[in-house]
């Protein structure tokens, strides 16, 4: 069976209950999660995760991305912990939580040998990137993934193949949502 390799920055905020859906409810994969940073761990238990270790280096290839506004990259150390862990995996997937994640990890998007997912979400497509940022992503993932027909036409506008866009709507659970508002007193 094949792994789903989720590269997810922090693993989880509290308002991210619709990632970890899609993590945990893989029925036809493995689910096997990559983060930076350890979040909320009795609120989104997942057993077969990496959390990157950060080399102390790294603080001067971040300065310099910083101070000239560029994203971030991944370390060479982060990149190689995580095609490390694919070689042990096998036959795997990646798939990036956020488009603007998926821009700090474009070289191990490059580097990564299988096939490459990046799910937008919404606010991942700030003003902060340029059309030119993106147009590295699209060279380096065979599919991207968004919420919604506004966010497919932003991609679009970005440059982003229209065959190689997927909807891919974030459904709310009903009756764990009609719980929560019953206990609420909204019903």
């Amino acid at each position: 069976m094949r792994t789903v390799i989720s590269f997810v920055s922090t693993f989880l905020p509290n308002e991210m209950h619709h990632v970890y859906r899609q993590i945990r409810n893989l029925r036809s994969f493995h689910s096997f999660v990559v983060t930076r940073k350890r979040q909320n761990q009795d609120l989104f238990p997942h057993n077969k995760i990496l959390v990157l270790r950060k080399s102390f280096w790294r603080i001067l290839p971040r300065t310099y991305h910083r101070f000239f506004k560029r994203p971030v990259p991944l370390a060479r150390t982060e990149i190689a912990q995580v095609l490390s862990q694919k070689k042990i995996l096998g036959d795997a997937i990646l798939h990036v939580y956020q488009g603007d994640v998926a821009l700090r990890c474009v070289h191990l998007l490059k580097y990564f040998s299988g096939p490459r997912v990046v799910s937008f979400h919404g606010a991942d497509l700030s003003n902060y990137f340029t059309k030119k940022d993106y147009s590295k992503l699209w060279a380096n993932a065979e599919v991207f993934l968004c919420r919604s027909k506004s966010l497919k036409e932003s991609l679009l506008t970005l440059g982003c193949p229209d065959e190689r866009i997927r909807l891919n709507y974030t459904g709310v659970p009903m009756p764990t949502a009609y719980n929560k508002i019953k206990r609420l007193n909204f019903c």
